[in-house]
């Protein structure tokens, strides 16, 4: 028997119905149950109001996010952001953990260590018509030791939103200020840089992609070599002081950028480092 589509559903950024094939369907955006009578979803903790893309009730940590309103919707970015229970949005980098990213993450530093060339890949998200995302990946090699993954946007990925650069770093090396300083391409704009480390995974988070783009590469590697040899004339190895150098470029510009790092053996739990 041939497969078929029995419904469709269109849904807008925020979750407001576009089509609806059935429209007395309960289940709504992102999965959450939806109010027939009064067109609300339930969020668990709060209601949520499709059309006008914001809560109905004030969030109870909403003092936890100064400068935004207690009734917003994932950060007022439903692109980059998933808010599953009205408490707390949930970072798509969750997403980019699964479907065997993690995987192909450590295949390229496996090969990267065989090779001597550093691997690179870009991290995409398309919509496949069903309502629920793929999440896929392309890993190119580089060469001389390095690799340029933005020359290896096909037409394909252009049509998808780029979640995340990534690519690999020998031995154990944080960030350098080449991760920083190429972040604000507004024509790929995506989310996350992920540099694989062997023992460690990094991830920097772009806060505000114009700001990024703007920056003078030169002032980001001015900063980063001074907290570098600063670290190193302290006695720190090579990769802590590449780590000490990625926190003193993200401390200075704590508006644009964020930097995490895994704490565990599958390099998935990502923290905060400051």
């Amino acid at each position: 028997m041939e497969p078929f589509v029995t419904n469709r559903y269109v849904y807008g950024p925020y979750g407001e119905p576009l089509h609806y094939d059935n429209e007395k369907e309960r289940q709504g955006f992102i999965g959450k149950e939806k109010d027939l009578e009064s067109g609300l979803a339930d969020h668990g903790v709060r209601k949520y109001d499709y059309i006008s893309g914001r809560f109905t009730s004030i969030d109870p940590l909403s003092e936890k996010f100064y400068g935004l309103s207690p009734y917003q919707y994932s950060y007022n970015n439903p692109i980059s952001f998933l808010d599953n229970n009205g408490l707390s949005p949930e970072e798509l980098k969750n997403i980019i953990q699964g479907n065997g990213i993690s995987f192909s993450l450590n295949k390229m530093y496996s090969s990267n260590k065989v090779t001597g060339n550093e691997y690179g890949a870009l991290i995409w998200e398309s919509d496949n018509g069903l309502g629920y995302p793929i999440i896929g990946i392309n890993v190119v090699p580089g060469k001389d030791n390095t690799v340029d993954t933005d020359l290896n946007i096909s037409e394909e990925y252009n049509r998808n939103f780029t979640i995340a650069r990534a690519h690999t770093h020998l031995n154990g090396h944080a960030p350098s200020y080449k991760d920083f300083s190429k972040l604000g391409d507004p024509s790929i704009n995506y989310k996350y840089s992920i540099i694989e480390a062997g023992n460690k995974r990094f991830a920097i988070e772009v806060l505000n992609h114009q700001k990024a783009y703007d920056l003078d590469e030169s002032l980001i590697k001015s900063l980063w070599f001074k907290e570098y040899f600063k670290s190193i004339n302290k006695g720190n190895t090579k990769v802590e002081a590449s780590r000490d150098a990625a926190i003193g470029v993200t401390q200075e510009y704590n508006d644009i950028y964020k930097l995490y790092e895994t704490n565990d053996s599958e390099k998935t739990n990502f923290k905060e480092i400051k």
